[in-house]
């Protein structure tokens, strides 16, 4: 017994120890940041590392704490979920959010951003890029999460390198030739692309894992709430999973018919596959036709797996339910399962504290 015991005290110490080498390089690589911060002007300097700097604020906003939990139930995923299931849904739900945020605040609040953030004048041309570039930082933190879980050591190793020079040195390096801040953005942009691309794709697998409407609302009811336990703000993580909730809902009413006809005559092979859905939609769709917008509300507002707003949705869909019907009745679902998560997460922590 003590054998093992000191066995897995060993390798415990031994994988610490390996999955430190990225963090003491990484040392180095802040280090050579700080000298070429030194070399680099002033005026040069400034723009491009506000934008940096807000970029991560908006990637920690954006990612909801949802890299916590894929560490926390990756091993044991909620909703029948395989591993890689989950990490596909923690992503889609981040990057939903992440999308919600970007169209809004480059269509409708890019003017006060820029001035906020310290841009410059090329601020609300830049606000745009600001959540792009956020984007695929979260991306690439996703995937170092990953790759840590899948006990990837050197991808893990190398992807953690290339992170740490994205974020700290990369995008400083066209300021020794050009002291414009779009050139400057567009080269962070570049760099976290090529490391989001680069091992996006050797876990693609994982990336693209199919999923579920059902199973990724049975997991967003888990790993939202952990979320908050985290230490989330209660109305930022309320509003995230409300807007990422509704945020299908519209194209799932208006296009899935579609697109299951489309599957039908082009991929006659996932026939069964869609008469499955449809069966089921329509099984669980037989409160919402015999009482029509005020069944959807009750279908949707019953926090259970199965339930919810994307499968609502399709159910609205397949009983050619109208848009401005079936919207508002998602919509107080939604709200109304969110103040009973809400409520019944604040009892956890409270009965946890």
């Amino acid at each position: 017994m003590s054998e093992n015991k000191k066995s897995a005290g060993e390798s415990f110490a031994g994988n610490v120890m390996k999955y430190s080498v990225a963090t003491y390089l990484g040392f180095a690589i802040t280090g050579l940041a700080l000298i070429v911060k030194g070399l680099l002007p002033a005026e040069v300097l400034g723009a491009p590392v506000t934008f940096m700097t807000y970029t991560a604020t908006i990637m920690n906003i954006g990612i909801l704490g949802l890299d916590q939990a894929l560490l926390r139930f990756y091993h044991e995923p909620p909703a029948g979920a395989e591993p890689r299931q989950l990490f596909a849904a923690c992503t889609r739900i981040s990057a939903s959010f992440m999308m919600l945020l970007g169209v809004a605040g480059s269509v409708f609040f890019a003017q006060p951003l820029a001035a906020a953030f310290g841009l410059g004048s090329a601020g609300p041309g830049i606000v745009p890029l600001l959540f792009l570039n956020a984007a695929l930082y979260m991306l690439v933190r996703y995937l170092n999460v990953l790759l840590r879980l899948e006990n990837d050591l050197r991808a893990y190793t190398a992807q953690t390198l290339w992170m740490q020079g994205c974020y700290n040195l990369f995008y400083l390096l066209p300021g020794f030739f050009t002291s414009e801040v779009f050139v400057l953005a567009v080269a962070a942009i570049l760099s976290f692309g090529v490391v989001a691309i680069a091992f996006g794709y050797k876990y693609r697998a994982a990336v693209l894992a199919p999923l579920p409407a059902a199973q990724l609302g049975g997991i967003a009811r888990q790993t939202v709430p952990y979320g908050i336990a985290l230490g989330l703000d209660y109305p930022l993580a309320l509003t995230a999973a409300v807007l990422g909730n509704m945020l299908p809902v519209p194209f799932i009413i208006l296009f899935i018919r579609q697109i299951f006809a489309w599957m039908r005559r082009h991929m006659p092979k996932l026939d069964g596959f869609v008469a499955k859905i449809e069966s089921k939609a329509h099984l669980k769709g037989e409160t919402v036709q015999k009482y029509g917008p005020l069944g959807l509300l009750i279908f949707v507002a019953i926090p259970l797996p199965g339930t919810g707003a994307w499968t609502g949705a399709l159910v609205a869909a397949l009983l050619d339910m109208r848009m401005r019907k079936a919207v508002p009745s998602i919509l107080l679902g939604v709200l109304i399962a969110a103040g009973i998560m809400t409520a019944i997460t604040f009892g956890v922590i409270h009965i946890a504290g």
